[in-house]
């Protein structure tokens, strides 16, 4: 179903420069701008974006697709997001939906990530299934970043091993992947997989931890999380896709990259503050064309100095990943 709310026109995104307007608050959305290009970057439809504005509250939904899209091309058709989010516990509702999809369809190798919000007058709820993800800014502060819901998760590790015991397993994958350790080199990073185990033998293998989708194997624990505030106090709040934040540098993420090298450059520690400035004063189409000109742009690739007998030159980032996001914004009164 798709809402009068789903992904606005560019001329919409837009805001008002005028100085005799005060933007109180204010929710925009904005998904990849790229065409294909000289490395067949393709736009993909394998994100959904819904956001809206009620009486006394804002909203925004990312959905993240992984395996084929039926599910949440699924979701798009049957859920109106308003009014889900209409519910004093949305969290709930989604359960109801989530069951009945479960029950009535077959979605082996189809699933997403998804990240809600709801902002009032004085807080904003978060919830947050998968590797998409939140930051909320307070006066230009960082103060709340969701954890995803990874194989790097530790907890997320040992959640599994308790409620799935011998229907998950966790193995390694088979090549490493691509980090960002600056804005111009990464660095490869050996992963592990879930491997979620299916009927008649067949097994689906994922990053994430947890899903929607997937007919329920995964199971999901989402984190929930409520960021109060008063009317003096500057509010920003970004939803993005993985995406989004696999080209921007976290202190706490690029320090996890690797075990051999844990001390940050110079440079590292330069890029990384420019990137939570420019999280923090950037508009939703400035981020986006940030994260894509990182996309595109050609990268050096970093040894670790203490493993050179296992170099990994052919690990680049050849697979181009949507970024999608959502900001909300709240001035001080």
């Amino acid at each position: 179903m798709q809402t009068s709310n789903q992904i606005p026109s560019q001329l919409s995104l837009l805001l008002p420069k005028s100085s005799n307007i005060k933007i109180v608050d204010s929710i925009t959305g904005q998904r990849s701008l790229l065409g294909n290009d000289e490395r067949d970057i393709i736009e993909t439809d394998t994100e959904k974006m819904y956001y809206g504005v009620q009486n006394n509250y804002k909203w925004g939904v990312l959905l993240k697709s992984h395996g084929d899209s039926r599910f949440i091309d699924d979701l798009d058709d049957e859920v109106d997001w308003a009014q889900v989010m209409q519910e004093s516990d949305f969290c709930i509702k989604l359960d109801e939906i989530l069951c009945d999809l479960s029950h009535r369809e077959n979605y082996f190798n189809s699933g997403a990530a998804i990240i809600m919000m709801k902002a009032f007058n004085n807080c904003i709820q978060i919830v947050s299934i998968g590797d998409c993800g939140a930051l909320i800014f307070k006066n230009k502060k960082l103060i709340y970043k969701s954890k995803f819901h990874t194989t790097e998760n530790t907890d997320e590790l040992e959640r599994l091993k308790e409620e799935l015991g011998d229907t998950c397993s966790i193995i390694n994958s088979a090549k490493p992947l691509p980090k960002i350790r600056s804005s111009t080199t990464y660095q490869a990073k050996k992963m592990k997989l879930c491997n979620f185990k299916f009927h008649k033998n067949r097994d689906v293998q994922l990053f994430m931890t947890q899903a929607i989708g997937h007919n329920n194997k995964t199971g999901y624990f989402p984190e929930i999380h409520v960021e109060h505030f008063t009317n003096n106090d500057e509010i920003k709040c970004i939803l993005g896709t993985e995406g989004f934040f696999q080209m921007i540098l976290l202190e706490d993420e690029v320090v996890n990259i690797s075990k051999y090298t844990t001390n940050l450059s110079l440079q590292e520690k330069k890029d990384i503050h420019q990137d939570m400035e420019d999280l923090i004063n950037m508009s939703a189409i400035e981020l986006i064309e940030k994260t894509e000109k990182r996309w595109k742009q050609r990268w050096s690739y970093m040894y670790d100095l203490l493993d050179i007998t296992k170099r990994t030159d052919n690990i680049s980032f050849s697979n181009y990943n949507n970024p999608t996001i959502i900001v909300y914004n709240k001035m001080p009164n």
